[in-house]
């Protein structure tokens, strides 16, 4: 699993604050699958971000954070743009 120079901190961040979304709030506890599968995305998500030459390339680094959330919006553009189809 690539996770593009982003030390391991950065990302599980991101996953602890996505996990209340997808776990609920009555639970204390995530199983590794689910943990798995929402690392996944937000490590697809930052990739489609680096895909993006206006925004990877625009700046030396971005934070994971930042990455993700751009590459969170190029995914769902590109579902909106799917659905219209």
């Amino acid at each position: 699993m690539e996770n593009f120079g982003y030390p391991l901190e950065e990302l599980v961040a991101i996953v602890a604050e996505l996990t209340p979304k997808y776990v609920g709030y009555e639970h204390s506890s995530i199983t590794f699958e689910k943990a798995q599968m929402l690392m996944e995305g937000v490590l697809y998500c930052i990739q489609e971000c680096m895909g993006q030459d206006s925004h990877a390339l625009a700046e030396e680094k971005l934070p994971a954070q930042k990455a993700y959330t751009l590459g969170q919006k190029i995914v769902s553009d590109k579902f909106q743009i799917r659905k219209l189809c």
